[in-house]
């Protein structure tokens, strides 16, 4: 199944320098995005509206629980981040994994609190739910599945689309070109 928006864990670099990185393969991921527009009405009372772009939004769970993992170190580790970059932005990828190519990634603020949460009543786990808004806004809303590194560069139907000289491109059989990056 080709999950909309990838599927895995997540993963936390500093943008200016990727050897302050965490990732947290265990931890659960979730996005969305918000139109940002201005409309109003005008004399005529026609109603405009103009989108601007579209923000996202994520909300990730981390887990301190013993896996073998050294979660504690890896969650401190994400807060001295969260600490150098709490004015430039920390890149965040919600849903991230090698494995089937979720990279998907956001330059984003934190927008709630930090607030580690007891799984029990007795020192066997915690859970933090980080939440991040997006610098930038994207404009469009993201379409990658768990593939991402795969675009459907050009539909056989649309003839103006043309290579370097002119020509159309297409497979031999009309067929979507797909490229993937190296």
């Amino acid at each position: 199944m080709r999950m909309i928006w990838g599927f895995g864990g997540a993963k936390f670099s500093q943008p200016d320098n990727e050897l302050y990185t965490k990732t947290f393969p265990n931890a659960i991921g979730t996005m969305w995005v918000e139109e940002e527009s201005s409309s109003w009405i005008t004399r005529s009372w026609k109603s405009v509206k103009v989108v601007h772009g579209y923000r996202v939004y994520m909300r990730i769970r981390l887990f301190n629980i013993d896996l073998g993992m050294n979660n504690a170190n890896q969650i401190t580790g994400l807060f001295n981040i969260l600490s150098n970059c709490h004015e430039s932005g920390i890149m965040v990828y919600p849903r991230y994994s090698e494995a089937t190519g979720s990279i998907q990634g956001y330059l984003c603020h934190l927008s709630g609190n930090i607030s580690p949460q007891d799984i029990a009543n007795v020192p066997v786990g915690q859970w933090i739910d980080l939440e991040f808004k997006s610098i930038n806004l994207v404009s469009r809303i993201p379409t990658a599945s768990d593939y991402p590194d795969y675009y459907n560069l050009i539909a056989s139907p649309f003839p103006d689309c043309v290579g370097y000289n002119g020509a159309n491109i297409t497979t031999t059989n009309g067929n979507n070109i797909t490229v993937r990056k190296h």
